[in-house]
């Protein structure tokens, strides 16, 4: 199945755009709640990694920690695992999607994982709001193909095809395409096909 959800990354990259350009009007402590609720909780908690990383943006724990905490009062698990970390003691930079809640159980679950992991792959890929990279992007997109989300499968096969952020391997791009593909993908049949304007 492909699907384009294209809007949600340009969410994500309008929510990082205004808090670059209008950071006191977003971040003011009196108004900060209002502001960000508007946000779902899986983009909250992206933001807050942005800022916990330095990711294209100041790195400032106080503010990654306001969207942390947001998004977990929505009951965001892996926002609720990062804060956990954070209030131990930890101080790791929260770059790798690692995340043990892709062991989850029910398929839904998976499913709206390999969508949030997919979604972080398309920031860094177009580079909405933080500097492209197409590493990080691949590391991203791996995440949701092992999970089985087709579009991440796909794209991941063209960074191995055309040697972007991954040492370029025609093997592994035929792999991520042929599951792609598995799935009903159709530029991915193309691909495997050898589709020359492809």
């Amino acid at each position: 199945m492909c699907r384009n959800n294209n809007w949600i990354p340009l969410t994500i990259g309008l929510a990082i755009l205004t808090l670059a350009v209008f950071p006191s009007m977003v971040l003011a402590d009196a108004d900060f709640d209002d502001s960000a609720d508007i946000l779902d909780p899986d983009s909250q908690y992206k933001i807050a990694l942005l800022y916990l990383n330095g990711d294209g943006v100041k790195r400032d724990k106080t503010t990654a920690l306001k969207w942390l905490e947001l998004a977990a009062r929505r009951d965001y698990q892996d926002a609720k695992m990062v804060l956990a970390a954070l209030q131990s003691g930890k101080e790791t930079v929260f770059d790798a999607p690692a995340s043990p809640v892709s062991k989850a159980i029910s398929p839904e679950a998976k499913k709206a994982e390999a969508e949030s992991f997919f979604q972080q792959g398309d920031v860094y890929h177009q580079g909405i709001g933080v500097s492209r990279d197409y590493s990080k992007a691949a590391d991203w997109y791996r995440q949701a193909a092992e999970l089985g989300h087709a579009e991440a499968q796909f794209r991941l096969g063209e960074l191995y095809k055309r040697g972007r952020g991954v040492r370029r391997s025609k093997k592994l791009a035929a792999k991520w395409f042929q599951a792609a593909a598995n799935q009903g993908h159709i530029k991915a049949k193309y691909f495997l096909n050898g589709c020359a304007f492809c």
